[in-house]
């Protein structure tokens, strides 16, 4: 029994392995996965595309996924804020393919942030955090 395996930028796959299209760029280019991540997003956005999830950008433009009430941090127990789509949650990873950049141009898919001021007329709780006139920690 042989066990076939890929070789791909050095990195060896099982046969049969779907391989990232990163990966397959970045091999023939010659280049890390994250530069070929970063040059898909350029390629993307100037088509008129969202990287992440290949939407249609928000018109008019000037809005970003950082001021998106669906950019959200993964959660992940980590020192570093990993930020993703709530949108895309089934799609999430556990690595850089599913991080989305606060900087890139909305989706179609955009929706405005709750202010915290208006928190109870749209029916949230107000978080105390660290205010103690709210019951916060001092």
């Amino acid at each position: 029994m042989s066990d076939d395996r890929v070789v791909i930028n050095g990195y060896s796959f099982p046969a049969g392995t779907v391989i990232p299209p990163e990966v397959k760029t970045a091999a023939r280019m010659g280049i890390s996965a994250d530069a070929a991540r970063t040059l898909r997003a350029q390629i993307a956005i100037q088509t008129g595309r969202h990287p992440l999830n290949g939407k249609p950008l928000r018109e008019p433009r000037g809005k970003t996924c950082g001021s998106c009430a669906h950019c959200v941090d993964s959660g992940a127990r980590s020192h570093k804020t990993f930020w993703k789509c709530a949108i895309d949650r089934p799609n999430w990873t556990r690595g850089p393919g599913s991080d989305l950049r606060k900087k890139w141009p909305a989706c179609a898919s955009w929706a405005e942030r709750p202010d915290p001021g208006n928190a109870p007329a749209l029916g949230l709780q107000a978080d105390p955090g660290n205010a103690p006139e709210l019951g916060g920690r001092p």
